[in-house]
C-alpha cells in the first residue's frame, strides 16, 4: 500500500479540514488495495495504577528508567495512566485443512496479553472497549480494521478491568 504525494497531500488536508468525503476517496484506495491485506495495526491501552499510587514503587531519586509506553491525561489528580502495546497483527491465522482463516479481536489479545486475556471466546478477567463500545471478541480484525479504526490507521481498543 503507498500513495503518490498528491494522494498523501489530498488524505492530510481532509484531516486537518474535516472533509470527509476527501478522505473516504482516499481511505477507499489503502484498504481495498489490489494485493492481501499483510498486517492490521493495532494499539491496546492497558490501565495501571497511577504514579505514586499504592502500588507505586518508584523513589523520588530519578533513578527509575522512564517508561516511554505510558500516556497520562492532563490533570494527576484525577489521571488516569495507561501502558500501551503497539503490535502488527496477521488478518489472518493458520487453519489447519482449511487454509488461513480470519484472525478475530479474541485471538489477537490472546495472543500478545496471555495472563490477561486467558481465553479467545470469552472475557474471563477484562474486556475491551472500541470507541466506546464493547466489541465481541468473536469479531473478524480486519472488519474491526476496516470500520473502526482511526484516520491513522491504527485500530485502537481499551482493556476495561473487572
Amino acid at each position: 500500500m503507498s500513495l503518490s504525494k498528491a494522494d498523501t497531500s489530498t488524505l492530510w488536508n481532509a484531516v486537518q479540514d474535516n472533509d470527509y468525503a476527501s478522505f473516504q476517496k482516499i481511505n477507499a484506495i489503502l484498504l481495498n488495495a489490489p494485493t492481501p491485506l499483510r498486517h492490521i495495526p493495532m494499539r491496546v491501552y492497558i490501565p495501571s495504577s497511577p504514579p505514586g499510587g499504592p502500588t507505586s514503587s518508584s523513589s523520588s531519586s530519578g533513578g527509575a528508567s522512564p517508561q516511554p509506553a505510558v500516556a497520562q491525561q492532563a490533570e494527576p489528580a484525577a489521571a488516569g495512566v495507561f501502558k500501551v502495546l503497539q503490535a502488527l497483527v496477521s488478518p489472518t491465522v493458520p487453519g489447519g485443512v482449511r487454509g488461513n482463516t480470519r484472525q478475530t479481536l479474541g485471538q489477537a489479545l490472546r495472543a500478545h496479553l496471555p495472563t490477561l486475556f486467558p481465553s479467545s471466546r470469552d472475557p474471563v478477567l477484562a474486556n475491551v472497549v472500541l470507541h466506546g463500545s464493547p466489541v465481541p471478541f468473536s469479531a473478524p480484525l480486519e472488519d474491526l480494521m476496516r470500520e473502526a479504526a482511526y484516520p491513522d490507521g491504527w485500530l485502537c481498543v481499551t482493556v476495561v478491568l473487572w
